[in-house]
């Protein structure tokens, strides 16, 4: 059985003191600092209450490790509500996909009629699906649990969620053990950026088929492997890439140069992924690069690198990404962020405060970071760059500012 750690009981009591005086409560706690064991937790308090709990993420490979997790942590059996199958509203804990319950059977739906509504990577509720959530169940009380409770648009949580509980920092749970160290390896402050003013911009962000045209560029691609030779050779390495095209040439390459590499997205089918994920956790394959299946739940603690392959102008995406190399582990003294593309500039340093809120923002950068960061350096053709990159943040120190004064 899962021991808990203080922190996660101390948020446990303020979730339930907020509860009294809230219907719906929003739990902010970094990446890989164990949010699905504490609402596991909850499941279990609520249980012995006799109550129902419905826990909702937004992706197949979430419902199954939550279903994985409550079984092997807390020996609870939870079942699914999927697409085409019956729903069992007997288990008085069910895991569903929120697209599955917005195309469900609305008194399919209602047959399981849960006392506790748990809101996996909250920081997607403002979609009009998961919004139908509070109107079908207007009796239960809600739980929303991210690491990022911000939206790429700004628009904020305050019609769905009564109050938000913020956790510890980044930098302050690495201090305490419960995070790894990093160091963080990216683009010298005085080098032009890659030069993206001709991508659209659609959604808030990057147009990911012209960004990906742009990203398999030469320069590029052969910085990604020269990074990788320079600072992380022969470790375990998981690569954000832009498009499925993108992706498989980043493995491609690494096969090239002499590397366990593979590729994954949303189109692998469930067996080849696991099987993936498996060799990757055995260190059979020692390179992954994805698209969009790592970002948010994927549990690798020996994970000793991300590299940065994919622009982005949102911040979720950005700490999302870095975080998959930031839980613990004995088999690693440190974590390294390999930042291809200038994120650091973009956002600044993922152990940067930042004031979580509710409410609507204008602006996804920390207040430290000031001016346009997109317009930061005057650019210069890429093939005329020097794309080595130097060490931003070492592992005992905290800025560019201070390596410099050291």
């Amino acid at each position: 059985m899962v021991q808990l750690r203080p922190y996660q009981k101390q948020k446990i009591q303020e979730i339930y003191e907020a509860w009294q005086n809230h219907r719906s409560v929003m739990l902010q706690m970094p990446t890989g600092t164990g949010k699905t064991v504490l609402f596991n937790q909850i499941v279990k308090d609520e249980l012995a209450n006799n109550s129902k709990v419905l826990i909702i993420a937004h992706r197949k490979e979430l419902i199954d490790q939550n279903v994985a997790r409550l079984w092997n942590d807390f020996r609870i059996q939870a079942g699914t509500i999927t697409a085409n199958g019956q729903c069992d509203s007997s288990i008085p804990v069910q895991v569903a996909m929120i697209q599955t319950l917005s195309n469900r059977n609305k008194q399919e739906v209602l047959d399981f009629n849960p006392s506790t509504v748990i809101v996996d990577e909250a920081h997607h509720v403002p979609a009009k699906s998961y919004r139908e959530l509070w109107e079908t169940y207007p009796d239960a009380k809600f739980l929303g649990v991210t690491a990022t409770p911000i939206r790429l648009n700004g628009e904020g949580f305050k019609d769905l969620f009564d109050t938000l509980i913020v956790s510890k920092s980044i930098k302050e749970f690495i201090e305490d053990g419960y995070l790894a160290k990093v160091k963080y390896i990216g683009r010298p402050p005085l080098l032009p950026k890659i030069d993206l003013s001709d991508i659209a911009i659609i959604g808030g962000d990057y147009d990911s088929d012209q960004l990906s045209e742009k990203m398999c560029e030469e320069a590029v691609m052969a910085n990604l492997i020269k990074s990788y030779l320079d600072h992380a050779k022969g470790k375990k390495m998981i690569v954000f890439a832009v498009t499925t095209d993108h992706s498989k040439s980043i493995a491609e390459r690494y096969q090239s140069a002499g590397f366990t590499a593979t590729h994954i997205d949303s189109d692998t089918s469930q067996k080849e992924r696991n099987e993936i994920i498996n060799k990757f956790r055995s260190g059979e394959i020692r390179i992954l690069s994805n698209v969009g299946i790592i970002s948010e739940g994927f549990d690798v603690p020996d994970c000793e690198v991300v590299q940065l392959a994919r622009p982005t102008k949102s911040l979720v995406m950005y700490l999302q990404q870095v975080g998959r190399c930031m839980r613990p582990s004995r088999s690693k003294p440190y974590s390294i962020v390999l930042d291809n593309v200038g994120l650091y500039d973009e956002f600044g340093s993922p152990k940067d405060h930042r004031d979580w809120s509710l409410e609507a923002i204008t602006r996804a950068k920390p207040d430290n970071i000031g001016g346009d960061s997109n317009e930061k350096f005057a650019r210069e053709p890429l093939e005329e760059v020097d794309e080595t990159l130097i060490v931003l943040e070492d592992v005992e120190m905290n800025t560019v500012d201070e390596l410099k004064d050291n």
